[in-house]
């Protein structure tokens, strides 16, 4: 194991250091190091240079031109997570939970494995932009949703496709997406998308699906009263064909999901701190989470609801309340940590 510090050639200010292994006579960085357009590095404190594209080092007199390293944004993004790993963030998650109310999920992925999937930190951050969301904001809400548990249950155990199928429903939380593009689209949520990476199906949510157990409905295909049930709780969901598409798709129902938030609150006269960006996004949460007669009631009392104020902590997941607090907790547990700082 050696040792390594990388500077910026231009002003020798310090951009990384930390350990490398060395691989058939070439030292091998196993951490992506800060973006520049020009670095040289010490390795056991003697000069060496970087080549392009692998990040691989070798002897200086062996590189005949100058070589700049390049590094994805994503990759920044996982190099900034991973410093948080040499921090003490209990302090930062005490911090979260009593603003709160709610201990904040951590979604920090440890395992060098998940390098591959650098990418999807770049989508996040990309689709955020795009439709005025913040990136904690947009992170919490995908990896809450559903992205977080797949990836820590098929990290290991896969390679990263860019194009892999995932289950909107299942890993992105998006229930009603197949019958809601046309309008994401008409109202200028999305641009115009390739519809071959959609395929659009049926599911009875989890919701509705307690509802039915609720009233002694078992699926049976064969029995009118589930037939009944689902001709009329039955929503249309999709596959959809990469993690970007996927991740835009969430950003798009977000922002919509955000403008019948605030219409609401007007339409209502419910007043509330218009600087206070957290209720925006409970706001939007809420309503992206729940039933129609929920979230207007959430809505209307949203100054309560979003007060941590009699809020025993509890995985209650068919609350609003609940998981809009626990969106805020990991959003603001994000912005603590700064892992989408440039």
């Amino acid at each position: 194991m050696h040792t390594y510090k990388i500077y910026d050639r231009k002003n020798f200010n310090l951009l990384a250091e930390g350990t490398l292994n060395e691989v058939n006579g070439q030292y091998v960085l196993s951490r992506v190091v800060p973006d520049s357009d020009s670095a040289v590095i010490f390795v056991d404190g003697k000069m060496m240079q970087m080549r392009p594209v692998k990040p691989e080092f070798v002897e200086e007199d062996q590189i005949e031109e100058p070589v700049h390293i390049q590094i994805k944004r994503g990759q920044q993004i996982l190099e900034n997570l991973r410093l948080v790993f040499k921090q003490d963030i209990t302090v930062k998650e005490k911090e979260t939970l009593e603003k709160y109310g709610v201990r904040p999920r951590r979604w920090l992925f440890r395992d060098d494995t998940f390098d591959q999937y650098s990418d999807i930190y770049e989508f996040i951050e990309n689709s955020a932009e795009k439709h005025d969301l913040s990136p904690e904001f947009l992170f919490a809400v995908v990896m809450h949703e559903g992205l977080g548990p797949y990836l820590l249950n098929n990290v290991s155990m896969k390679n990263y496709n860019k194009d892999e199928i995932i289950d909107a429903y299942q890993v992105l939380g998006l229930d009603e997406i197949g019958q809601n593009l046309s309008t994401l689209i008409k109202e200028g949520y999305l641009n115009s998308i390739d519809y071959r990476k959609i395929d659009p199906y049926p599911i009875i949510n989890e919701p509705r699906t307690l509802k039915m157990e609720r009233q002694g409905i078992r699926e049976d295909h064969n029995d009118s009263r589930f037939i009944e049930f689902a001709r009329k709780h039955q929503t249309l969901t999709a596959r959809v064909k990469g993690y970007d598409l996927g991740i835009e798709l969430v950003a798009a129902e977000l922002h919509r999901r955000r403008d019948i938030a605030m219409d609401y609150l007007s339409n209502e006269k419910v007043t509330f701190n218009e600087n206070n960006s957290d209720v925006y996004d409970f706001a939007t949460y809420a309503v992206y989470n729940g039933a129609e007669k929920d979230w207007q009631y959430t809505l209307k009392n949203i100054k309560s609801q979003m007060s941590k104020s009699g809020l025993k902590e509890q995985n209650d997941n068919t609350k609003i309340r609940y998981n809009a607090l626990g969106i805020l907790a990991i959003s603001y547990f994000m912005k603590r940590l700064n892992i989408f700082r440039r």
